[in-house]
């Protein structure tokens, strides 16, 4: 039996903005399904909006790779999250950096120039990147989003169906291929929070819990999502809040970990790559592994790559938060 015909794949890179990290991790890969993990304030979420979403378009966009984004948006408004990325392009574009609350005007700093920038200069982006990025803020339980996606991918593919069954919830289901109508098509869902999931009637009529939620949608991913409409998947996964008491910190137990996910920890097993995030300095650590963060304060994070189902598991990378920004970058 020959082996394949090799053909490099089309995929999007870290290269650009994890130079170091990209030798582990080459980048977003279609089929894989992503979890991006930290204790409340340390900023996984802008994290995944830098890394998986902003990245995604500037990458795929220079390259003339087609791409859609689908951002369910279970912890901010679509407003606010538009408006967000305003500010980071406010900041990674024209060095202007303010804070969100003076971005609406709660606070002084918004002056009549920088609200000038922002009309006719950045929200032009805004509009393009709409193109590719759709953020829904009204869908949140799990056959929900799963269908929502589901939809979205009819406008960018097509399916074969063959027998129908039924999966073990009752649901429906026919035997299917699916294909991109652009074979270098890449499609992602992110998940922001995985926690915030609520709940659903099963088709016994029983309300399913927080937990159940989560694993159903865990159960869409790891039986459609990924293997059949290849599809990367981004949960924003928090860190269950017990893991920073000072039983833990007496053990020097801090860190993200497979074990501290919040909610529901079984859909970790799930996940192929589990990125987690850290900052010492809330814990007053200043010279941590290795390095002397007191220069970076504040804005210092630790990246920890807790698991990596296809590679290299438990390498940590010294990184620098933005801060107003989503800005990571490599120390």
């Amino acid at each position: 039996m020959t082996s394949p015909q090799f053909s490099k794949p089309v995929y999007i890179s870290i290269q650009d903005i994890f130079p170091k990290l990209y030798s582990v991790i080459p980048g977003w890969i279609r089929g894989n399904y992503y979890c991006v993990t930290a204790a409340t304030g340390v900023g996984k979420t802008k994290f995944t909006k830098y890394a998986f979403v902003e990245h995604s378009y500037k990458y795929c966009k220079k390259r003339n790779i087609p791409l859609k984004i689908v951002y369910f948006a279970l912890e901010e408004s679509k407003i606010k999250f538009w408006n967000t990325i305003r500010l980071d392009i406010l900041k990674s574009k024209y060095g202007i950096e303010i804070t969100y609350y003076q971005f609406l005007g709660y606070h002084e700093g918004m002056t009549a120039e920088i609200n000038k920038i922002v009309r006719e200069k950045i929200d032009p982006i805004i509009v393009d990147m709409e193109k590719y990025i759709e953020v829904i803020d009204y869908v949140s339980n799990p056959t929900g989003i799963y269908r929502t996606s589901k939809n979205i991918l009819m406008n960018l593919g097509s399916v074969t169906t063959g027998e129908e069954s039924k999966d073990e919830h009752g649901n429906k289901e026919s035997a299917y291929t699916y294909s991109y109508n652009h074979p270098d098509q890449q499609f992602m869902i992110v998940v922001d929070h995985v926690g915030l999931i609520n709940g659903e009637k099963d088709p016994s009529g029983k309300f399913l819990t927080k937990h159940e939620a989560m694993s159903k949608w865990s159960e869409y991913v790891v039986r459609h999502l990924c293997p059949k409409y290849q599809a990367m998947v981004v949960n924003v996964h928090q860190q269950e809040m017990a893991a920073e008491n000072n039983e833990a910190f007496k053990l020097g137990r801090m860190e993200p970990s497979m074990e501290k996910l919040g909610d529901n920890k079984l859909i970790g097993r799930d996940y192929t790559v589990t990125i987690g995030l850290f900052n010492p300095i809330k814990h007053g650590m200043f010279d941590y592994k290795g390095l002397n963060i007191r220069p970076y304060g504040k804005l210092y994070r630790s990246f920890h790559l807790i698991k990596h189902r296809d590679g290299e598991p438990e390498i940590l990378a010294h990184m620098k938060f933005g801060g107003a920004s989503s800005k990571f970058e490599e120390i």
